[in-house]
């Protein structure tokens, strides 16, 4: 498996926006007028993280600037939508894990604010905005404000892109009080300096993967996968 982020080859946005991130079995099915930009590639020891792992996050200041004219996800981007937010307070980021459920494989995990979209949804912004007062109990009006939409995450299942994750980035002027709801099990403030990339073992997966390792009050955890491809991308934005 391949985790790239792409790019337009042209100056005509289609209905992914100005770029994506993309996990492809195989490289060749990229959406056509793309172009790989950054790459998570597999070799015989795993994922290897890529060179934007070294270089730490842009200062809130900067996401501001550079998110202001992106284009904002859109709900027909794939089969299936869905959306995240990422809430940044100060020098920290707010993460969730998800309630272990025995019926679902990839319950249990750590992760990112957001869900489906639901047809009473006007944008992916709402729902990321519904989603993560469902799930955290505040609303992002009374403790901070959008900085702008990262991109969109085409996530394979059964097709190259049949779930596509807006993803959406928010700056809170304080920490807001957390109720978590019945689907979240614990909510974690992590140093975004913390998020140094190596890799990791994972009952999902034969091979150790990229990840980041920080620890918390629960011990050490393990970002993976879709939101660590979603973080990889904010930490490298030009």
């Amino acid at each position: 498996m391949r985790f790239v982020w792409l790019e337009r080859t042209d100056e005509n946005p289609t209905r992914y926006g100005s770029d994506l991130n993309v996990a492809l079995a195989d490289i060749r099915l990229l959406p056509e007028g793309y172009r790989v930009r950054h790459n998570l590639s597999m070799d015989a020891t795993g994922p290897r993280p890529s060179k934007s792992s070294d270089a730490g996050c842009p200062s809130l200041a900067e996401l501001a600037d550079r998110l202001a004219t992106r284009p904002s996800p859109q709900v027909d981007a794939a089969e299936r939508s869905a959306a995240v937010l990422i809430c940044l307070h100060q020098d920290e980021l707010l993460l969730v894990r998800r309630r272990a459920d025995p019926r679902d494989r990839w319950s249990g995990h750590i992760g990112l604010p957001g869900g489906r979209y639901e047809i009473d949804d006007e944008t992916l912004l709402a729902t990321a905005l519904r989603e993560t007062h469902e799930e955290l109990g505040f609303e992002l009006a009374g403790y901070g404000r959008m900085l702008g939409p990262l991109g969109t995450y085409l996530a394979r299942h059964r097709q190259p892109d049949d779930l596509a994750i807006g993803v959406f980035i928010a700056e809170l002027a304080e920490r807001p009080p957390l109720v978590l709801s019945d689907e979240i099990a614990a909510a974690h403030w992590i140093a975004l300096d913390a998020l140094q990339s190596t890799h990791a073992s994972v009952c999902e997966k034969v091979e150790p993967v990229a990840a980041y390792t920080p620890i918390s009050g629960e011990g050490q955890l393990v970002i993976w996968g879709i939101t660590y491809g979603i973080l990889e991308r904010m930490r490298s934005l030009e």
